[in-house]
């Protein structure tokens, strides 16, 4: 297994490359507070999807992006608190897997980013004055894993890692990236798996 520098150069959080069942995948290692850590991986081998990144979060600032969608689906998620998060019919399925530990990790979410152009309008008195200012949202939109991220806000989660499009996870690490965090592309991280 080759162990990436913690925080140093590449990533936040514990890393390894390893390859499993003739696979290579980066693993994770994501602290919570009061329990022990939990294993999400990223499969970077033999025929992963081109184009793809991941980079580390800060999980506040994540949330942000994430409740400023413009059109969300799950809005009652992205507005949640560990109470209602608890509450999801899938939340136990999430609790199944990261208890699996490192023999198994949960996969990385998968999310989009995006910006939306807004308009805000205001008037000076009554209807007179109208002022129409133009407001450019920052955000993100998920195409899979808002129950595994529930899962870890829910239990404390200061920082864990998605994937995105190259170019959205060069955003995502502008807006919501944790501190030490950089954007981990497939390429680089084979370059420290081990030789199958």
């Amino acid at each position: 297994m080759g162990q990436l520098g913690l925080g140093i150069h590449m990533c936040p959080l514990a890393l390894s490359v390893e390859t499993q069942l003739g696979k290579q995948r980066a693993v994770f290692e994501v602290p919570l507070p009061s329990q022990p850590p939990v294993y999400m991986s990223w499969m970077i081998g033999a025929d992963p999807e081109p184009g793809r990144a991941a980079v580390v979060v800060d999980a506040a600032k994540f949330l942000g992006l994430w409740q400023a969608e413009p059109y969300p689906i799950h809005q009652d998620l992205a507005f949640g608190n560990p109470v209602t998060w608890k509450a999801d019919r899938k939340f136990g399925w999430a609790e199944r897997g990261f208890s699996e530990g490192r023999a198994n990790p949960v996969p990385l979410a998968y999310v989009s980013f995006g910006i939306d152009e807004q308009f805000e309008i205001s008037y000076r008195f009554l209807w007179f004055g109208k002022q129409i200012r133009r407001i450019f949202a920052a955000h993100v939109r998920f195409t899979n894993g808002i129950t595994r991220t529930i899962w870890l806000l829910s239990n404390g989660c200061s920082a864990f890692p998605i994937e995105s499009d190259l170019a959205g996870a060069h955003k995502i690490l502008e807006h919501a990236g944790a501190p030490g965090s950089c954007v981990l592309t497939r390429s680089t991280l084979l370059a420290y798996a081990p030789e199958t």
